[in-house]
């Protein structure tokens, strides 16, 4: 906790130790004042910020004589995105006033009280499940939205570790244009220790990382730069010490770990588990049928639509039905990409 005192006529102002430091900085790093304390806001909190100060700098008159309670965001130098809780009030000092006031670091705390959510919100969308591709994402929003986090997917994880990680499910808030991501997301596979996914499925315990760079893909990294994403927090489904899914999250704002919410998503992963543990047939991509492998094959040939139903005999409506159904199975939008997937993953070759 730390505090501050700001001499409202001469506009000469004092910060704590402690202060400087819930800032990530060094006492008297900087020369403390109101336009120094604004560049560390957040860009977010800053307005309401100025706002305040404002009405500060008018004096008591204009300003609540119990003080006021605010709650805002600070970056650190470091790019750490810490969450304040400050009381501030304005008091005369002679024939001047003080703008005065205590600040506290509650990062961990807020942190912790949403994770917390996260159960309840679990708990609800397992008890409403209905069907992977019904339910899936349904998980990823209440789980992104509890823990104030704007975009998320789930990987369905092998059963042997030389295999890969596949998405199945995507999510992101509204007014969050993610198509690139989704895509590239969709198409992409992860390896068992590789990244958060890879690692949080491996050793089966939520993963924090605060720079997605650690990606192993330089297309997600790339289109998650683009959209401004900086961390990843990957909590997978463990049952009996063994992974069976994991989902994973990004922040905008740098993401940083503690310990009580590690412990916490370590619940949820047991929660988690225990559930999807009885759903790895249903999280499965399904099978194409042999017909669907034929449409695919002649794609991969470069074959046009009414080129494929002619060599199949089937009319131009069934072909285009076809790759309707595959695009679904394979959870792709388009038919480049669902080439691209079945060469990868050899469903043809």
């Amino acid at each position: 906790m730390g505090s501050w005192e700001r001499d409202l006529s001469s506009n000469e102002s004092h910060w704590s130790e402690e202060l400087f430091r819930i800032h990530g900085l060094e006492p008297a790093e900087i020369a403390p004042s109101p336009e120094a304390f604004l560049e560390l806001v957040h860009p977010e909190d800053r307005g309401k910020l100025t706002t305040v100060l404002a009405r500060a700098a008018e004096g008591p008159q204009a300003f609540p004589e119990a003080g006021m309670l605010l709650e805002f965001r600070v970056i650190r130098p470091d790019g750490q995105v810490r969450e304040i809780r400050a009381h501030a009030r304005v008091e005369e000092a002679g024939k001047s006033h003080r703008w005065i006031g205590w600040a506290q670091d509650v990062t961990e705390q807020r942190q912790v009280e949403r994770a917390l959510h996260v159960h309840d919100a679990v708990s609800q969308a397992l008890r409403e499940w209905a069907s992977f591709d019904e339910s899936a994402k349904s998980l990823l929003q209440r789980m992104g939205t509890a823990l104030g986090l704007p975009v998320g997917s789930l990987w369905v994880g092998p059963e042997a570790d030389e295999e890969l990680l596949t998405c199945r499910a995507f999510w992101s808030r509204d007014g969050f244009d993610t198509e690139e991501f989704e895509d590239i997301t969709r198409n992409g596979q992860v390896r068992p220790g590789q990244g958060a996914a890879g690692t949080a499925f491996q050793t089966a315990r939520p993963v924090i990382r605060e720079d997605i760079e650690t990606d192993p893909s330089r297309e997600r990294r790339e289109a998650a730069a683009g959209l401004g994403l900086r961390s990843a927090v990957a909590v997978p489904a463990v049952d009996a010490g063994t992974s069976v899914a994991v989902l994973v999250f990004y922040s905008l704002d740098r993401y940083s770990s503690s310990a009580p919410l590690v412990r916490t998503l370590t619940g949820v992963a047991a929660e988690l588990g225990r559930f999807m543990v009885h759903k790895r047939a249903e999280m499965n991509a399904p099978r194409l049928t042999p017909r669907e492998l034929d449409v695919l094959r002649l794609a991969a040939e470069g074959n046009p639509g009414p080129e494929i139903a002619a060599a199949l005999v089937v009319s131009p409506a069934t072909v285009k039905t076809h790759f309707e159904n595959i695009y679904a199975k394979l959870g792709v939008s388009d038919r480049a990409g669902a080439v691209a997937h079945a060469l990868r993953t050899g469903l043809i070759e």
